[in-house]
């Protein structure tokens, strides 16, 4: 896990722990005019649990590899084979 990464999953649980304890604590007012909202708050948490939970992407994992290419001195083929793998183990 790179630092960009580890800095944006740090701040993506603060957000969500920061709203699960709004919403255990009684969150917004349950009448029809926030029951939608609440939903879509619900639905929008869980989705970021979700991101959360699976780790960095592919786009991560290729940002990481090029991160540390030294593009002077590094073969560009095993940066290129590297790449491929990731994508591939994606689908």
């Amino acid at each position: 896990m790179n630092a960009e990464w580890a800095a944006r999953h740090a701040a993506a649980t603060a957000v969500l722990t920061d709203y699960e304890a709004f919403r255990d604590a009684g969150g917004p007012a349950q009448d029809g005019r926030d029951l939608a909202a609440a939903y879509w708050a619900d639905r929008l948490a869980g989705m970021l649990k979700l991101l959360l939970d699976a780790g960095p992407g592919p786009l991560e994992q290729i940002r990481a590899v090029l991160e540390v290419f030294d593009w002077e001195t590094d073969d560009r083929q095993f940066a290129l084979e590297q790449i491929d793998d990731i994508l591939r183990s994606g689908q």
